[in-house]
């Protein structure tokens, strides 16, 4: 949960059903202002597709040589999706944090310029405290995702070869493969030639709960159009039934939630429905990392 941002005022009592919080202020004494979260708290939230994560955790921990995850995918996929895998159920933590973000100002702008680099976009900093970011953005067009990272921390002072020549091609995920022992937990120890950074990919999950769905589950063939599966239908009713779209709708209500209440829309299903009316921006899912920046 993103620590509280509002304040009540006048004396007025606020209470969020959503989140379990209160926050109580007086007109004429500051000192009893509630604040959960310090003014220059920063927060980077990351999104990925989901069916791209449980697949990547699954090869993550069925190839660890301590703690070794022996059950089959199938059993994984249930097992994720009911909470019982370590970190609990990354569904209920979106739920969880579309409330933070329906408490808290954010930034899910697509463009911020580099002030050194003469870019024609807008170069100005943000003073929002959360940033809204997805791996499918960043695969696609790391250098903006970059710049928004850049524009969010204030730090529009690097030079535009820095950025260029260093620390764009550090980004890459065949230069994070090339320095593995800067990024692969040191105590971890991995089964048949493992790596911690594996492909660096988009879709691979698809493509596993459809081979796994073919193999294992009765020989069930891929429909047209290539989302039907076993698998993941069994995704697609979890979904339907815990009622995650109409969770995070409910949550972020409003225009100004528009852009951050489509994200977290997709975030549940590139393979399922969004309701009529949403322009979801479809792939951009599951959570992958949150940066608490103090």
């Amino acid at each position: 949960m993103l620590p509280k941002q509002r304040e009540a005022r006048s004396g007025t009592q606020l209470k969020d059903d959503n989140v379990g919080a209160m926050a109580i202020s007086t007109a004429d004494n500051d000192s009893n202002v509630r604040k959960e979260r310090p003014q220059c708290g920063k927060f980077i939230y990351v999104t990925r597709n989901k069916i791209d994560v449980v697949a990547s955790f699954y090869h993550h921990l069925s190839n660890k040589k301590e703690g070794t995850y022996t059950d089959t995918f199938e059993t994984f996929l249930q097992d994720w999706m009911d909470g019982k895998l370590p970190f609990g159920s990354s569904l209920h933590h979106l739920i969880s944090y579309a409330g933070g973000f329906a408490d808290n100002l954010y930034d899910t702008t697509t463009s911020c310029g580099h002030a050194d680099i003469g870019d024609e976009e807008s170069n100005s900093v943000t003073d929002q405290p959360l940033l809204l970011l997805s791996y499918e953005k960043m695969k696609s067009n790391l250098r903006t995702e970059a710049l928004r990272i850049i524009s969010s921390l204030h730090l529009t002072h690097i030079p535009s070869r820095v950025l260029e020549e260093e620390i764009l091609q550090s980004f890459e995920f065949s230069s994070m493969k090339n320095n593995i022992e800067k990024f692969q937990p040191k105590w971890v120890g991995w089964l048949n030639g493992f790596q911690f950074l594996r492909k660096g990919v988009t879709g691979d999950g698809r493509r596993l709960l459809l081979n796994r769905s073919t193999n294992d589950c009765g020989g069930r063939e891929e429909e047209e159009g290539g989302e039907s599966s076993v698998l993941m239908d069994a995704y697609n009713d979890r979904v339907e039934r815990e009622e995650y779209l109409s969770k995070i709708s409910n949550v972020l209500q409003g225009d100004c939630y528009e852009d951050c209440r489509e994200i977290f829309l997709s975030v549940v299903g590139k393979y399922y429905s969004i309701p009529p009316g949403s322009n979801s921006l479809e792939g951009l899912d599951a959570l992958a990392v949150v940066l608490c920046l103090w």
